[in-house]
């Protein structure tokens, strides 16, 4: 039996997608981690760990107990400690390490990390490769340089997206009742006013490391609060923002106008911000995609009419040879019903006339793009 008929070849688009232009929105955590994982034993004393981050200049270690990953300890961690405790310096990192740790897989996207971030209120993760194994940590500070900034933040104004209920102490509170008041409240970082000087000045829990290495419980706010402030005013845009912290390694500015402080702009913020403009993105995405779709299937139901009303016997088959679909014809012409070759291949077709060497070269030449009849 001869078949006399189309062979219509569903095919890919690999070649046209393999240019396609690689968006921000698609970048991977393997685009931006760092590939290095500072770590120490879970029995290192906490001043040798503050000193290895400082000279890494590191914001966050990693504890390890064997070749196990086991907990991390970062400089948000300050907070949970009692600096009227003399013995801070000698203790072990297990006892004040945070566990379990949180992992992201390189390959996952970058906003499936910033989700993370977002859910668990950390600003670090663990990297792992494809079997599991640690390979790199990424941050908060990573996601927000490499989102496009120009195209999130430019034509954003700070407005109110800042804390403004700032904790404000004066000069002369002891810094121990100050740390306890930030842990009560869970704040990053508190202000600290100069009645006499009429200055401010800004404690974050970066500054806390300090007291670890020297330890004075004596010590004011005024003393080790950081002067003068990095201040953005309230009018500016988001992008100016993120260019002052980064010019400046800082990663809370405060917020003025013309009268008074604010409050206090936190790099937490930005990646909120950045965020509203991924579901704002993606709302589109998916806009353009139903209507797409709805293009597609209207042709689609178009080409299918055409195709079962046509007296020429028709069958569609993969890029492989297996029978996806056939028309009305088909089966007049061979007396096969769908369900008897769907899912097979052309073979079943052969009328034993032509040598193999025949139907080798013609499904050569469909594979190529053309078509048989």
């Amino acid at each position: 039996m001869s078949f006399i008929g189309l062979i219509i070849l569903v095919g890919s688009c690999k070649a046209r997608d393999a240019v396609m232009p690689k968006s921000s929105r698609y970048q991977k955590v393997c685009d931006v981690f760092t590939d290095k994982v500072l770590s120490c034993s879970k029995y290192t004393q906490l001043i040798d760990v503050v000193k290895l981050m400082r000279a890494h200049n590191v914001s966050a270690i990693f504890v390890q107990e064997g070749q196990q990953i086991c907990g991390i300890w970062t400089e948000a961690d300050c907070i949970k400690l009692d600096f009227t405790d003399s013995n801070i310096k000698h203790l072990e990192i297990r006892s004040v390490m945070s566990s379990p740790v949180l992992s992201i897989s390189s390959s996952q996207l970058l906003s499936d990390a910033a989700l993370v971030f977002h859910q668990h209120n950390v600003r670090h993760l663990l990297v792992v490769d494809e079997n599991e194994l640690p390979c790199g940590v990424v941050s908060i500070t990573d996601i927000v340089r490499n989102q496009g900034l120009d195209h999130y933040l430019q034509f954003r104004p700070i407005k109110d997206q800042y804390h403004q209920d700032v904790l404000v102490v004066p000069s002369h509170c002891a810094l121990n009742e100050a740390v306890s008041m930030m842990r009560e409240r869970a704040e990053q970082v508190i202000l600290v006013y100069n009645q006499q000087l009429n200055e401010h000045g800004i404690i974050t829990q970066r500054d806390l490391l300090h007291l670890i290495i020297a330890p004075n419980n004596d010590i004011s706010c005024w003393q080790l609060a950081s002067r003068p402030l990095y201040q953005v005013h309230s009018k500016s845009s988001l992008f100016d923002a993120y260019r002052l912290m980064s010019e400046n390694n800082v990663r809370h500015l405060v917020v003025s106008d013309e009268q008074a402080i604010k409050g206090v702009l936190t790099l937490e913020h930005l990646i909120n911000e950045i965020e509203n403009a991924y579901c704002s993105e993606l709302e589109k995405v998916l806009e353009q995609r139903d209507i797409a779709l709805q293009h597609s299937q209207r042709n689609l139901y178009l080409a299918n009419k055409i195709i079962d009303a046509s007296l020429d016997g028709i069958m569609i088959t993969q890029q492989d040879g297996v029978i996806i679909q056939v028309n009305p014809a088909f089966t007049v012409l061979t007396g096969y019903k769908p369900k008897d070759v769907i899912g097979q291949h052309p073979r079943i077709l052969s009328s034993g006339k032509h040598s193999k060497n025949f139907y080798i070269k013609m499904w050569q030449s469909i594979s190529c793009g053309s078509i048989s009849s």
